[in-house]
């Protein structure tokens, strides 16, 4: 695993609650964060990230996102998805040696379904660019459940975006129409 990448996590994140060995595995219907325990994390990544080091590190930046406080299935927040799309898009963007056309290409790279979520963390972000990370320094997680707490570690964040960033991402999708 790259260490950059790692260091770039930490730095944007702060360090994982509890450190996992992450175990990368390379199926059909990747990418996603399969499952974990105390000591393991177990990613799927897309088999074509064997072959295709962009890939890889892009689907691995976000996947690693979810790895900081692992959720089950369905109950990440629009926080944490559209945080984890950011870093991957971030991490492309502003990390990679990669030629300027391959980088750019995946920097613009929109999935319909994140890419809404992707712009309300980056709204949160500028009001304040180390609130995630103060967020998890304090003892929160990524998928928090109460919009009050947003709104506490920033204060000039609007009350419906708030909303917005602590709803399930599964069913935001759905109430959004995305799926």
């Amino acid at each position: 695993m790259p260490t950059s990448l790692l260091e770039a996590l930490h730095e944007h994140f702060g360090p994982p609650r509890r450190e996992r060995d992450v175990v990368i595995e390379y199926r059909p219907e990747g990418p996603w964060l399969r499952t974990w325990n105390d000591s393991t994390a177990w990613i799927t990544l897309e088999e074509r990230c064997q072959s295709d080091r962009l890939v890889y590190l892009f689907q691995l930046a976000h996947e690693l996102v979810h790895t900081l406080d692992p959720v089950p299935f369905g109950q990440a927040s629009v926080l944490e998805g559209g945080a984890a799309t950011y870093f991957q898009h971030w991490y492309i963007r502003e990390r990679l040696p990669f030629d300027d056309e391959r980088r750019s290409h995946w920097c613009k790279s929109e999935d319909p379904e994140y890419k809404p979520a992707q712009d309300l963390v980056a709204s949160f972000l500028e009001l304040d660019p180390s609130a995630l990370r103060r967020l998890r320094d304090a003892g929160d997680t990524l998928s928090l459940d109460s919009a009050g707490t947003l709104i506490a570690f920033v204060p000039s964040l609007e009350r419906p975006i708030a909303d917005k960033l602590v709803q399930r991402f599964e069913d935001w999708r759905k109430t959004c129409g995305l799926v």
